[in-house]
């Protein structure tokens, strides 16, 4: 599957293919939401769990790195600088 692909799917499905197929990177929290990083081989997926709702709410693919850079504020990288 590729980007392209994966974007046009309902939501449904794209939701179950990020937890079929990806996988999980990393995560961070944005204006109350759990945001997923997932590897899905030729792009990347965010999931959106909403923790009041108790599910996911919404579920992006990209391809660009740029759109990585809010993850890079979770990686440490002790003793390197």
């Amino acid at each position: 599957m590729d980007l392209h692909q994966f974007i046009y799917k309902p939501f449904d499905q794209r939701a179950a293919d990020v937890l079929k197929y990806g996988t999980f990177l990393a995560a961070r929290i944005e204006r109350g939401y759990h945001v997923l990083l997932y590897d899905m081989r030729d792009f990347y997926a965010e999931a959106w769990y909403d923790p009041t709702k108790s599910k996911i709410t919404v579920v992006v693919g990209f391809a660009s790195v740029l759109c990585l850079e809010p993850f890079l504020e979770a990686i440490e990288l002790p003793g390197v600088i």
